[in-house]
């Protein structure tokens, strides 16, 4: 007999009504032909017809183009094939990772459906639609040449990939239905009681989890190590290596980690450096709520995060502070000590609205 595990939640779907689900239904229908179903055909097409043209290819193909768009790198017949193949399941993967991360979302009582399920499939399509159309058009000039040389400049294949990229990806995130169903939960966090007069602040950090930070050290470490052993070859492969080293340090202090208050004002979090800073005016806010965050199928990845509803420092899956602007766009963040920062945030916003309909009055 199967049974629930010990740290799931009630079934959200079970808490919906019919409407909520035939639309559900019909979104998660339209989102798996535009990110999965579509994007393995095409990609079955595209590798079967340059697996096809492997014997009418020059030995070696053109590989890699040059600014002038002419062939400067050469490889095995077969690599376009490869190329058509690996990186087109390797991109409609990204559909199967939002749908893994959103079914553990939903068993533990979390996010049901939101534009980031529109706008990766989207995304997806996109993408696999250019990865084909380079694949077979870089094929399809170099059939039967004898030099790969000779097969003049693809300026026109990477043009028509390019616009059909971006036409593509538009044009699938309109065709899916517009929906944004959020998970059932205890509804909005109750404000903090506060005396008149009464001044609180609550201090906290955004940080990554012990696995992402355990590769980030391995890449710092694996760049530092690269500077050094360019600097004894040539000091100018030295120098570009030590500069690529600090451009991540510095990208990685100024997008993973940051310091969070919220106090009456409403939150600010502050990146290490001292930027970026985002803040949430308490006047901005209509309600709080601490919410189950699944980052990848919420917000299409780790980090700072913008989607077409929503903005998120999401830096690991669970517990976070969600806040719900007056314009309808979601605000959240993943802290430790969730409830009592939403809480917080809640009696912020609530004494700016009462502070507003008395300045009105």
């Amino acid at each position: 007999m199967n049974q629930r595990p010990a740290d799931a939640e009630p079934d959200p779907l079970a808490r919906l009504d019919e409407t909520q689900r035939t639309e559900l239904a019909l979104a998660m229908r339209a989102a798996r032909w535009v990110g999965l179903i579509l994007p393995l055909v095409l990609t079955a097409l595209g590798a079967g017809l340059t697996a096809l043209w492997i014997p009418r290819m020059p030995d070696p193909m053109a590989i890699h183009w040059g600014p002038d768009f002419r062939p400067d790198g050469f490889g095995p017949p077969w690599t376009n094939a490869a190329m058509a193949l690996g990186l087109g399941l390797g991109i409609t993967a990204l559909s199967g990772l939002q749908a893994l991360q959103s079914r553990q979302a939903k068993r533990r009582g979390g996010a049901i459906w939101s534009s980031m399920y529109r706008f990766m499939p989207a995304i997806v399509l996109g993408t696999v639609v250019f990865i084909q159309i380079i694949a077979v058009g870089t094929a399809r000039v170099q059939l039967d040449a004898a030099d790969a040389r000779d097969s003049g400049s693809i300026a026109w294949i990477m043009l028509a990939g390019f616009v059909l990229w971006i036409a593509v990806t538009v044009l699938a995130f309109l065709a899916q239905p517009r929906l944004r169903i959020e998970a059932p939960g205890a509804g909005p966090t109750e404000p903090l009681p506060l005396a008149p007069g009464e001044r609180v602040v609550w201090v906290g950090e955004v940080r990554p989890s012990k696995a992402f930070v355990r590769v980030l050290l391995a890449v710092l470490v694996l760049l530092a190590a690269v500077a050094l052993w360019a600097f004894s070859v040539e000091a100018l492969a030295g120098w570009i290596a030590a500069l690529s080293f600090l451009l991540v340090l510095a990208l990685t202090l100024c997008s993973t980690w940051f310091r969070v208050r919220i106090d009456a004002s409403g939150l600010e979090a502050r990146a290490p450096l001292g930027w970026p800073v985002f803040r949430l005016r308490a006047g901005d806010v209509e309600s709080v709520a601490v919410a189950r965050i699944s980052p990848f199928a919420e917000y299409g990845g780790w980090g700072m995060r913008w989607t077409p509803d929503r903005f998120g420092l999401v830096m690991r899956t669970g517990e976070g502070v969600v806040a719900t602007r007056r314009n309808g766009r979601l605000f959240a963040i993943t802290v430790d000590d969730a409830e009592n920062a939403a809480a917080l945030l809640a009696a912020a916003a609530r004494n700016a609205r009462e502070a507003e309909e008395r300045g009105r009055s």
